[in-house]
């Protein structure tokens, strides 16, 4: 069934016909305009609803040529998921070299105040990007599939992040370790916070600048008190750090 497709699809793999390293400039620069195209089609309609020849159409391309680059409407979904992880990684890559540069101080992973404005950084990055999680949690909810896409890519995702961690000193870190902390006090409150805000803020006729102050201050609190026992664990009393400038 369509949804075991997906489940499939969405494995660690580029989801291309044809790999992008041997794609020419022009090429890679059609494929992305198609993923580009493609995000925003399943942002709106989701997995089920979206339509190749509305994702045609606004990245300006014929429907053959989307298939040229990719087999079928699920390949389009798992390299763009493959896309979106890999652009995630890189920005939270270059957050964590700036916060670095900028520390008077050492970055103490122990320290809650030190992991909240870290932390607010690292949200931003994700924040643009969550309907596409919340395309995969639908498809979780939805498939009769036993391990669905959401939880291989999770891990895919977890396993990436291992070496950021190990950057702040928490050394022999396993994906089962942070897979918890990782998902059910990191990515799952955020992606339901950001897809219900709107909805939230018009049941209430609250304001929505406040309303996310309110969530990411909690939030972070929060995950930052999941996740200090497993730094003491590893990095001893005093809290890892990353020294400024390094």
């Amino acid at each position: 069934m369509v949804r075991n497709r997906v489940a499939r699809a969405t494995k660690p793999r580029s989801g291309s016909r044809i790999p992008t390293q041997d794609l020419s400039p022009e090429a890679l620069a059609t494929r992305n305009r198609i993923l580009d195209a493609a995000e925003q089609e399943f942002s709106r309609k989701g997995f089920d609803g979206a339509r190749v020849d509305e994702i045609a159409r606004a990245a300006e391309v014929n429907k053959a040529l989307i298939y040229y680059y990719f087999e079928s409407k699920e390949a389009l979904l798992e390299a763009l998921v493959d896309r979106t992880l890999q652009e995630i990684l890189a920005r939270k890559g270059a957050v964590l070299d700036s916060a670095a540069l900028e520390s008077t101080t050492p970055i103490n992973l122990g320290d809650t105040e030190q992991v909240a404005r870290l932390g607010r950084r690292s949200i931003d990055i994700t924040r643009e990007r969550m309907p596409i999680f919340g395309i995969l949690c639908v498809e979780a909810f939805k498939s009769d599939d036993k391990k669905p896409a959401l939880f291989r890519v999770l891990d895919q995702y977890l396993t990436s992040m291992l070496p950021f961690a190990e950057r702040m000193g928490l050394s022999n870190l396993k994906v089962e370790d942070i897979r918890v902390a990782g998902f059910f006090f990191g990515l799952a409150p955020l992606l339901f916070f950001f897809l219900l805000q709107e909805k939230w803020v018009e049941y209430y006729q609250v304001d929505s600048t406040k309303l996310e102050e309110q969530f990411l201050s909690n939030f972070l609190r929060g995950y930052a008190e999941a996740v200090k026992p497993f730094v003491g664990a590893r990095s001893g009393a005093g809290g890892s750090s990353l020294g400024g400038g390094q």
